[in-house]
């Protein structure tokens, strides 16, 4: 199997159908790979820029070692595709951001088996908030729902606090009850210490950012 852009007949597919269908590469090796194809071409813009940044902090052979793991990253998700579960959620930006999540383990991985230092979970959240901002930057052209987010989120005038909503975003989800699940501890804790602040003020830069999202969404979205 080559990692290489080819044309693929399964663009009408969703990410997590792309999953299933590579997860068959034992009994249906064809299929699989151009399900694989069209998985690499969606994901390699969005993981390639956050293996570099964790390379460029451990090694000066950065484009070197880059492409050993960012190849066997994509190598294993091929291989193990079948251990990603979406565990019953049918929205897509859910499921994007939970494949997001299971690339950056199995990076992680791939990182650890050729260092034997660890890498601590702060540098874990960066890239989390890398990927997030790769991922709603779609390469088809955007609808006009996307165009109206995107812009709501450039609405936030601080660089800073844009950042720390875009990984509030990441783990954004919606409980049935309609209350998106809050932040873990331990992010509001990495957050607070990078930008020299307290969790109290974490949550009101949330909080600010998104009642101006909101409020940007509900005025530039027609009802």
């Amino acid at each position: 199997m080559e990692l290489a852009d080819q044309p693929s007949p399964l663009t009408e597919y969703a990410d997590d159908d792309l999953l299933v269908f590579m997860s068959m590469n034992k009994e249906d090796p064809e299929t699989a790979e151009k399900a694989f194809n069209e998985f690499y071409k969606r994901y390699k813009g969005i993981v390639y820029p956050v293996v570099y940044k964790f390379c460029a902090e451990c090694t000066k052979n950065v484009d070197e070692l880059a492409k050993i793991i960012f190849n066997n990253a994509f190598f294993n998700a091929y291989q193990y595709a079948g251990s990603f579960s979406a565990k019953g959620e049918t929205k897509q930006e859910v499921i994007k951001k939970r494949i997001i999540g299971w690339m950056v383990q199995i990076v992680r991985t791939e990182i650890k088996n050729q260092f034997s230092s660890q890498y601590d979970r702060e540098k874990e959240q960066e890239a989390y908030a890398a990927m997030s901002k790769s991922a709603a930057a779609p390469s088809s052209p955007p609808s006009p729902k996307e165009i109206v987010v995107t812009r709501a989120f450039e609405q936030i005038p601080k660089d800073r606090d844009r950042e720390i909503f875009y990984t509030y975003w990441f783990f954004y989800e919606e409980t049935p009850g309609g209350n998106a699940k809050r932040l873990p501890d331990d992010v509001y804790e990495n957050l607070a210490r990078r930008y020299n602040t307290t969790r109290e003020n974490i949550r009101q830069i949330i909080s600010r950012c998104k009642k101006l999202v909101k409020d940007y969404i509900a005025q530039n979205t027609k009802i």
